[in-house]
């Protein structure tokens, strides 16, 4: 019987540690779980029907203070709850105005484009988003800026 208390006692524990913001294996961890046993735990609907209420209140929870925040007049509060409530009246636009007066764009802002679109293609082939890949409008090439010695640089690409 002592057994059974401490199983029931470990997953209040561990649902309590949940509902707080705790990441799972953080409070298996906490409660004396191997990851073996939280998997085993977490293979059991019953205890995943606890486990799903627990992250529906912590999230309510999250919730909760965000409207506070918004009633007390964060605006950055206001503006995330209407963004996220009502998107289709809310939603966050910015423009950008870039002036050039200058036929040519300056090599430190051309550098930083190459790095972000090359940032940009390498995480989507890490994450394996091959669908970004091909949405791309213009062919891929690897480019970087080469000082020639003169009183510019020049892009290179390959």
């Amino acid at each position: 019987m002592t057994d059974e208390f401490d199983v029931i006692v470990e997953r209040e524990l561990f649902l309590e540690a949940v509902r707080m913001g705790t990441p799972p294996d953080i409070a298996a961890y906490e409660v004396g779980w191997t990851p073996k046993r939280l998997e085993r735990e977490m293979n059991d609907l019953e205890f995943q029907e606890l486990f799903e209420q627990s992250i529906t209140l912590r999230d309510s929870s999250v919730e909760h203070t965000l409207y506070k925040m918004a009633m007390r007049g964060n605006q950055r509060a206001i503006e995330m709850w209407l963004y996220n409530r009502t998107p289709e009246r809310w939603k966050d636009t910015r423009t950008l105005k870039v002036e050039q007066t200058t036929g040519e764009l300056p090599q430190h802002v051309i550098a930083a484009t190459v790095e972000a679109i090359r940032g940009s293609l390498a995480d989507a082939i890490r994450s394996g988003n091959i669908a970004a890949l091909q949405a791309a409008p213009l062919p891929i090439i690897d480019a970087e800026v080469v000082d020639d010695g003169d009183s510019g640089q020049e892009a290179q690409a390959s």
